[in-house]
């Protein structure tokens, strides 16, 4: 029997209590104890957030990342992940700028103890674009910009472009470029990831098919209807495949198709905005 997160989190503090009893011994300065904690406050700040405390999860998180700078520096590696971990329960309460802060500690140490073009360096960087295209405002845009860039050509580097962490950080740019009114930019940055890629069986996939999408998307935002038409339709022939007919995604794109075939073109303005809220809806999720 799996238990609850409830359980999870009442069995973590009771470990907790006696972790705090037991301080104060001959072996609290060892590397161990100092390792032992940060994994329980770790947990702890884990189970907080599934339980949707996230000011409770940033304590706990800052706990751990404490014990793993007495026990390792600040430079330790294990301190990336916990740093990326209390930047997202910094963002789920709304603290933006402190998200951003500590996902930039991340990001020091990632480039630091790996490379720029390290698969970790890679991730810090496109959470940081995300946190940044998060803020909004205007001024945040060109550095947002940045790191998604960065993010991209670092996964590129490390991992190759066929890769599915590759692919993610590519959607997450190009649906971000289409947000900010850069559609063009976001299209030939989908076409050039079909062009390049080596699997030629990357093109028959789940990744794929959402980037059709999106392509698709884009070409009915700037009403070019048949090569819209025809994006989507290579999107729902992969889903069909990858997820069977009756599948929600599978019928929303049969049903955006539909409409776009019974759509006279001298009426198409009338049923632009129709489209475009399917299309935005799906590439949403």
């Amino acid at each position: 029997m799996v238990p609850t997160s409830k359980e999870s989190f009442c069995s973590l503090q009771k470990a907790e209590r006696v972790m705090e009893e037991l301080k104060g011994r001959e072996w609290e300065g060892a590397a161990e104890w100092k390792i032992s904690e940060k994994d329980l406050a770790a947990a702890l700040g884990r189970t907080c957030l599934q339980r949707n405390k996230p000011a409770l999860a940033t304590r706990h998180f800052k706990k751990a990342i404490t014990a793993v700078i007495a026990a390792g520096g600040e430079m330790a590696p294990e301190l990336i992940g916990l740093y990326q971990e209390i930047a997202h329960s910094e963002q789920v309460n709304n603290n933006h700028k402190k998200s951003i802060g500590y996902l930039l500690l991340a990001h020091c140490i990632a480039l630091g103890v790996h490379t720029k073009f390290s698969a970790e360096a890679a991730s810090t960087a496109l959470l940081l674009g995300q946190a940044y295209a998060a803020m909004e405002e205007q001024e945040h845009a060109e550095t947002a910009e940045m790191y998604f860039n960065e993010s991209l050509g670092a996964y590129k580097a490390a991992l190759g472009s066929d890769h599915p962490q590759t692919i993610n950080a590519l959607e997450e740019f190009s649906k971000w470029l289409v947000r900010v009114g850069k559609r063009e930019q976001a299209y030939d940055l989908l076409q050039e990831s079909f062009m390049s890629q080596t699997d030629l069986c990357s093109d028959f996939s789940e990744k794929a098919a959402e980037r059709f999408y999106i392509m698709g998307g884009i070409c009915l935002a700037e009403k070019k209807v048949k090569e819209g038409y025809q994006w989507l339709s290579k999107c729902a022939e992969i889903q069909v495949a990858v997820y069977g007919p009756r599948h929600r995604r599978s019928r929303e794109t049969q049903k955006l198709l539909k409409l776009l075939e019974t759509t006279d073109p001298a009426t198409f303005q009338q049923s632009h905005n129709e489209l475009l809220l399917i299309a935005s809806e799906h590439s949403g999720e």
